[in-house]
């Protein structure tokens, strides 16, 4: 179990003073980035060993946003699930209450084959640690077709990340960015369900598409997708809940 405080800073807050979904999500991957790095797992550490973590699935969920000013105490942990992937959750508390949960599961990549590598086999030692468990819990995200909002973008130098390819930071950020503007003000973010399915690298062109999803009952909900026109890959796949 790792915990990390900080306050939300002003800068990263939108026109509600809530943090930004991006913001929020840098937050998680640098505390998770620091506590695979107490265990010796951390990207930068493993691959020098011809490994690598990728991102494959990701799941939030938030009864609210934290606001400016106000302080987090972060706690992120890991734990197995079956040979191959790793799950790690993150909780955002604020005093007693836990307003944000998330969950992502991650793999192991053997860099020379470019396939999943059993974790027991390669990293034995970053179970050693006890930790609560964590349910595999990842609803199946239905592709999104074609939607009345879309983008195009290129990627660029600052959207990579240490594998050479778009961090999954950026991916999210896309994906919510193509919703248009009148989208944010009547409504308030409150989870998403996420799929990896693809990797993109520095001068590729992408297409992001969004479209609204009917019979969302109470809640508002929006298909997301991320595909690259130059050989019709669908690379991402997302839900975003809002209320």
């Amino acid at each position: 179990m790792y915990l990390k405080e900080f306050q939300i800073q002003p800068a990263d807050c939108g026109f509600r003073q809530e943090i930004r979904l991006t913001a929020l999500l840098e937050h998680l991957q640098e505390a998770a980035g620091e506590a695979a790095a107490r265990l010796g797992a951390s990207v930068p550490q493993i691959l020098p060993q011809g490994f690598t973590w990728m991102l494959v699935k990701y799941r939030m969920r938030a009864d609210r946003l934290p606001c400016s000013g106000e302080r987090i105490a972060l706690r992120t942990w890991h734990y197995p699930h079956g040979r191959l992937y790793s799950l790690r959750a993150f909780e955002l508390h604020s005093g007693e209450s836990r307003i944000v949960r998330a969950d992502s599961a991650w793999v192991l990549v053997d860099l020379k084959r470019r396939k999943p590598f059993q974790i027991e086999k390669g990293l034995p030692f970053i179970f050693e640690e006890k930790n609560p468990p964590i349910p595999f819990e990842f609803e199946k995200v239905q592709p999104c077709g074609e939607g009345p909002w879309t983008s195009s973008l290129g990627v660029e130098e600052s959207d990579m990340d240490e594998n050479g390819h778009v961090n999954h930071v950026r991916y999210l950020d896309w994906a919510v960015a193509t919703l248009p503007p009148d989208w944010f003000i009547s409504r308030t973010f409150r989870g998403f369900d996420a799929e990896f399915h693809g990797e993109s690298r520095f001068g590729e062109v992408l297409e992001t598409v969004a479209r609204p999803e009917s019979g969302t009952g109470e809640f508002f909900a929006c298909l997301h997708g991320i595909l690259r026109p130059a050989d019709g890959a669908e690379l991402f796949r997302m839900r975003t809940i809002w209320g």
